[in-house]
């Protein structure tokens, strides 16, 4: 049986296997043939939903949104389960937004509260798929909450496509709209270190740019004619 059980944009594959119980499986990837287990389904009480001899069947046969799943079992009495909840994730997604700086693309994200979330996980769009280029655990259970990720690996000139993948404990995910940050060629040269006063006389004060990790950097103290200072820092 497939169809898109979760509403998360990706075929699931609802079999029953020897052991008598129903198990979910959902694509790896949009158009995958690959499937990934994602949980064995079970009722209200926690009962795994048995299937001994018969196939299933799912529709929302009372269009109330739900779907409805028809089991038979070996009494050749016909069962029906209905989902007891929509299947989005408990997160509410509040904002999401990206901007380029000279080190990395940056993405931000707020939600306006969480239930049970696990984690948020950061896909770049490569050629016609979306990768993960890294993973932000959630908070589980919050009110109104901010999140940011640096990608630096994304930083070739042209339009970088992003989207958040949001994951809850049991597998079950959701994805957030698509967001693009362009950067020019050139538009974003390398971080400047600014130093002032310029000439000074006994302190001087010197801003770094941030950066994303530890970056080496190299400083030289000039004289006003140009050359090499002799002068060493006092302690």
């Amino acid at each position: 049986m497939l169809t898109d059980y979760n509403g998360d944009g990706y075929l699931d594959m609802l079999l029953g296997n020897k052991a008598g119980t129903t198990v979910l499986y959902t694509q790896s990837a949009a158009n995958s043939v690959k499937f990934k287990l994602l949980n064995t389904l079970t009722d209200d009480k926690g009962t795994n939903i048995s299937t001994p001899s018969a196939a299933l069947v799912i529709t929302d046969i009372d269009g109330n949104g739900f779907f409805d799943l028809y089991v038979g079992n070996a009494n050749g009495t016909l069962l029906r389960y209905e989902q007891t909840q929509p299947a989005p994730l408990p997160v509410t997604l509040t904002a999401f937004t990206g901007q380029a700086t000279a080190r990395a693309n940056v993405l931000r994200w707020a939600t306006a509260s969480e239930k049970n979330s696990a984690r948020f996980v950061i896909e770049r769009a490569v050629g016609a798929e979306f990768v993960a280029v890294g993973s932000v655990a959630a908070a589980g259970s919050s009110s109104a909450l901010s999140y940011e990720f640096a990608d630096a690996t994304g930083l070739a000139a042209g339009t970088a496509y992003y989207r958040l993948r949001q994951e809850d404990p049991d597998g079950t995910v959701a994805y957030s709209p698509v967001v693009a940050i362009v950067r020019a060629a050139g538009a974003l040269g390398p971080p400047v270190a600014t130093a002032c006063p310029s000439p000074f006389a006994e302190t001087l004060s010197v801003a770094l740019p941030g950066a994303v990790g530890a970056v080496a950097a190299t400083a030289a103290l000039l004289t006003t004619a140009g050359s090499p200072s002799t002068a060493r820092p006092r302690r």
